[in-house]
């Protein structure tokens, strides 16, 4: 199988601004519609790979359109969303059967997607063989309506909006390029012989947050589908840093599969709170009935126990489910240790944070 591979220093990025910019598609002019963007601060129109490296801590942009509601009385609403997640993976071969990605070359600028589709493309396929068979390349785009009660299955177009831990919007970038095709994740062929890294991005939407009262979802370009849902990419990275961090990523184990090589993990607690470690949640009752938050978009316990100081005066505090923290004075003497793989569900603004799991949470207490 081919390696597949993540930069932890690339996994989740922060929404910096809303604007009419795509320095790829209308480099130096305004874009044609809203842009969510994250990653470099200090993007604009006419954002180059020397401009975004220019500063030390900024790097690559990436973006994709911003999602709205269509109220019925014609009024939008902005979907909130906190970010995204970006994977670095390594997939298929290059044309002489290599499997190991080179890194993105200086002033590399990407395009995944098809602003102008509404309906599912069968026929433009991948390039591929008998190892990877060619598939549709409309497959890049997928939408994932998150119900850990109850798990669906992913499409390629919007298909359920009732989503009760938000709706999530993923593409995945080509493996091989020439500045036009879209080669998706097949083998390069023989007239792009540079493997690449393969940019898989997945963007939530607090969908919950919004009162549908019989109007619709709207990406910024007026796609109501999903099918014209599409992303850009500009490197930025120092090439010395990005070559170093490829090769540092990868930990190869003895069947050939590579895998990362650091697994999510819970929080470990401050100098004002310890991890207590993974805990049951009562039944019929909360382990902690103080103050309580939820965040679809940006939970994690880091944040909220740690520099946000939600839970500051209480005992106990804990997070669970992925997207909820609670605080209290007193633990529930039902609420129990759990075994630490109970508490295995990744918090929803990190995916390298754990946050407690069904009916369990990542207890801390106050020191």
């Amino acid at each position: 199988m081919a390696p597949t591979w993540s930069l932890t220093v690339a996994t989740t990025t922060v929404v910096l601004m809303m604007i009419y910019q795509d320095p790829v598609i209308s480099y130096g002019a305004v874009s044609q519609h809203v842009h969510k963007i994250s990653g470099a601060s200090n993007i604009n129109v006419n954002s180059t790979h020397d401009s975004l490296a220019a500063a030390p801590s900024d790097k690559s942009a990436y973006w994709n359109p911003q999602l709205y509601y269509l109220h019925s009385n014609g009024q939008f609403e902005e979907v909130p969303n906190g970010g995204m997640a970006v994977y670095y993976l390594g997939r298929g071969m290059d044309a002489a059967g290599g499997t190991l990605a080179g890194p993105f070359p200086k002033g590399l600028k990407f395009l995944s997607g098809n602003n102008d589709a509404r309906s599912y493309d069968a026929n433009t396929m991948t390039y591929g063989n008998e190892t990877y068979p060619s598939v549709p390349i409309a497959n890049r785009v997928t939408f994932a309506c998150v119900d850990y009660n109850n798990p669906r299955p992913e499409t390629h177009y919007i298909s359920d909006t009732n989503c009760p831990n938000g709706m999530r919007a993923q593409i995945t970038f080509q493996s091989c390029w020439d500045g036009v095709n879209l080669i998706d994740n097949g083998i390069c062929p023989p007239s792009y012989p540079i493997l690449l890294p393969v940019l898989f991005i997945e963007v939530p939407y607090a969908v919950v947050d919004i009162i549908q009262d019989g109007g619709k979802f709207v990406f910024a370009n007026g796609d109501e589908t999903g099918y014209g849902f599409h992303g850009d990419f500009i490197n930025g990275w120092d090439i010395p840093t990005l070559t170093s961090s490829m090769s540092e990523c990868l930990l190869a184990n003895e069947d050939g599969l590579n895998f990362l090589n650091t697994p999510p993990l819970p929080y470990p607690g401050n100098d004002q709170y310890k991890s207590l470690g993974c805990y049951t949640e009562p039944t019929d009752a909360r382990a902690l009935t103080g103050n309580s938050y939820s965040s679809t978009t940006d939970m994690t316990a880091k944040a909220y126990i740690g520099y946000i100081g939600f839970c500051a005066g209480s005992i106990y505090a804990a997070v669970e489910y992925a997207s909820e923290c609670y605080c209290g004075s007193d633990l529930n003497f039902r609420s129990v240790p759990a075994p630490p793989a109970d508490c295995a569900i990744t918090c929803s603004g990190d995916l390298w944070e754990v946050c407690g799991g069904s009916r369990r949470i990542n207890l801390y207490q106050r020191k």
